[in-house]
């Protein structure tokens, strides 16, 4: 008795094209909430020469464990200081205030770029 399977190639190639495809929509739906949490960052960013403002960035990186990711962050040296306070001043929580005041939207940014 033999078991004969035709067309196992045309479902291969249809598998790979719907998983690139779902792959592509989540980097999308990822950078989408990356970006809108950049956005409540910045507004959330006290200006003094609007040098730590305008160095606000999303980045969509690409995990070893098959994850992507947005970044959202600086590279400006005295942003710790900024985010955390010093003896001297207050704390200005510009990225945590995206966490604990906006967190809500930019996941549902997320869902609806899935959609």
């Amino acid at each position: 008795m033999a078991i004969q399977v035709t067309g196992l190639n045309r479902v291969i190639t249809a598998l790979a094209k719907g998983v690139e495809k779902y792959v592509k929509r989540t980097e999308s739906a990822t950078m989408k909430a990356g970006l809108k949490a950049e956005y409540f960052a910045k507004k959330n960013t006290p200006v003094d020469t609007g040098n730590l403002r305008s160095s606000i960035n999303t980045q969509l990186v690409a995990k070893k464990t098959d994850r992507t990711e947005a970044v959202v962050g600086t590279n400006v040296e005295y942003a710790p200081f900024v985010e955390f306070g010093t003896r001297e001043m207050k704390p200005r929580s510009m990225f945590r205030k995206v966490i604990d005041e906006n967190g809500q939207e930019v996941w549902k940014t997320f869902n609806q770029a899935l959609k």
